[in-house]
């Protein structure tokens, strides 16, 4: 049993500059319907877009765009949900499309459905920091979430889709979200800094060290028993939990 606390990879940011290497066959060509011809490469040959980790079930990158850096056209071709974790202003332009601006929030969770209709776009940061945004590409299958939703201390719904629910997590320092008793497949990323320490069901005893997590950090837990999470530390905890069927 493995709960989804037990331990988490760290992320380590690093200056990117502007120059990115491709090999040849990575490059694709698509032809617009005025003539121009745009080059492409698919998502996981972006070079901000960094892979991170890729099971049969997920595959998760994490996306850093330097300011005033732009990607390659890429493409999206999975159902995808993102989190992000440090804000900007971007600019998107679909291959042949205007561009649009947004914000996006710190925090700000969504998923896009791009695997029946894959779209080919590039991103500005137009802010005044660099951007982060986790991604976690759900790979298509034919289960669906028939379960009630998860039901524990600090964890709220956010989202629910047939593939896909999306919660919040917050934690107050000493807070526990009980045992949660239930076998699920999850995916949990981590927005703020915090100490945990995690255990599988009942068990009396912690472990020596907690978890020390940074923003970013993720874990993959597969069909995990009854465990039970708990905030060690000073802060109140945030961070984003991925169900799967």
């Amino acid at each position: 049993m493995r709960p989804f606390f037990s331990s988490f990879v760290a992320l380590v940011l690093f200056s990117i500059g502007t120059s990115w290497p491709l090999a040849a066959n990575d490059l694709k060509t698509l032809g617009l319907p005025t003539g121009e011809l745009i080059e492409y490469v698919e998502v996981r040959d972006e070079p901000r877009h960094r892979h991170k980790f890729e099971n049969d079930r997920v595959r998760l990158y994490d996306v850093l765009i330097p300011q005033g850096d732009t990607t390659l056209y890429h493409r999206h071709a999975q159902n995808t949900a993102y989190v992000v974790i440090q804000p900007s202003r971007f600019r998107t332009q679909l291959a042949g499309g205007p561009p649009v601006e947004a914000d996006l929030h710190a925090r700000a969770a969504f998923f896009d459905t791009q695997a029946e209709k894959p779209i080919i776009h590039q991103v500005s940061n137009i802010g005044d920091r660099a951007a982060r945004l986790i991604g976690v590409e759900i790979y298509k299958t034919d289960k669906t979430l028939t379960r009630e939703p998860l039901a524990a201390t600090g964890l709220n719904l956010f989202q629910s889709h047939p593939q896909l629910r999306i919660y919040y997590l917050a934690l107050e320092p000493r807070q526990s979200t009980g045992v949660v008793d239930a076998n699920i497949s999850t995916v949990t990323v981590a927005l703020t800094s915090g100490r945990l320490i995690s255990k599988a069901g009942q068990a009396p005893d912690y472990p020596n060290e907690p978890a020390e997590l940074m923003p970013g950090d993720y874990r993959w837990s597969e069909n995990s028993g009854p465990h039970e999470t708990i905030n060690v530390g000073d802060t109140t905890f945030h961070a984003v939990l991925y169900e799967l069927p």
